[in-house]
């Protein structure tokens, strides 16, 4: 069962967590907050005592894929994030330089899908244009929370929308100037829900508007010396061969990547998006940059 609540900015308005309060409503079997990061979890859970979810949802993931980021995981994603990914933060950074030579310095609002865990991409982008605005969406309760608290210590609650659910479901607009989807597309098992998450990617961006993508990019099982260089990364943080066996389980469960590089190029071009262009690579993981077509 899936708690079915929107958590949207500004995060200074006071918890609420009965349902009948001001600030927690209902928009049919939809709840919707404002609330600080901290009270998230404690009103999340009152919605699921009181069956104020909804029976289904359209997940950008798989059932299990969104499942799988539980409290335990999304407490510890920082830290394995960082040693599953060399070069974590410096892919961040890039993508952010991208993103702000492409669009300049105005105003501008992006949309970064899979937003949970530790709000990288909002942070760093944050950092360098202070006239920027963002929508996190993640239907992952938990690593929302996370990312949540790390937005706000960062004093970005009044310039992030953050949105607990999946891009399907954000409300129409008039367009948003980029975005981001970053370490989710290999969470994803079904090739047509990965097009589809794309394509919904592109329907939400404005003509031209550019997106970073970044992604496990080929079968885990097709690059054993990478298998074992993922290991030693382990191993180098600390982990005994116990933990490192359970580690790369964990990172490797439910994950399906795309076949190759130039599978994730053709899925983009069948999605709307053109003129992809690698800018990072770190064992299996790459990064683009790319455009919705004019």
């Amino acid at each position: 069962m899936q708690i079915a609540a929107r958590l949207q900015a500004p995060f200074s308005r006071k918890p609420l967590c009965v349902i009948s309060a001001p600030g927690h409503r209902r928009e049919g079997q939809t709840c919707i907050f404002n609330m600080p990061p901290k009270q998230t979890m404690a009103c999340a859970k009152e919605c699921f005592w009181r069956q104020c979810t909804l029976p289904t949802m359209a997940d950008m993931t798989s059932t299990s894929a969104s499942a799988k980021f539980d409290l335990s995981r999304s407490i510890e994603y920082a830290t394995q994030s960082r040693i599953a990914l060399a070069g974590y933060d410096a892919c961040h950074e890039l993508a952010a330089c991208l993103l702000s030579a492409h669009l300049g310095h105005d105003a501008k609002s992006v949309l970064v899908a899979g937003a949970g865990g530790t709000g990288q991409e909002i942070l760093c982008a944050a950092k360098l244009e202070p006239a920027w605005t963002f929508v996190a969406a993640d239907p992952a309760v938990a690593m929302l929370d996370q990312a949540m608290t790390g937005i706000e210590a960062a004093g970005l609650s009044g310039r992030t929308t953050v949105f607990h659910g999946t891009v399907e479901e954000l409300p129409d607009g008039d367009g948003f100037d980029a975005a981001t989807l970053v370490g989710v597309l290999h969470h994803i098992p079904e090739q047509d829900r990965k097009d589809a998450l794309l394509r919904e990617l592109g329907r939400r961006l404005k003509p031209g508007g550019p997106l970073i993508l970044a992604c496990n990019r080929c079968p885990y099982e097709s690059q054993p010396l990478f298998l074992e260089a993922w290991a030693s990364r382990w191993r180098m943080a600390g982990a005994d061969e116990a933990e490192v066996v359970a580690k790369l389980g964990k990172i490797r469960h439910g994950a399906v990547p795309p076949l190759s590089e130039a599978a994730v190029e053709t899925m983009l071009a069948n999605a709307g998006f053109v003129n992809p262009l690698r800018f990072f690579s770190s064992l299996f993981w790459s990064a683009w940059i790319t455009f919705k077509a004019q």
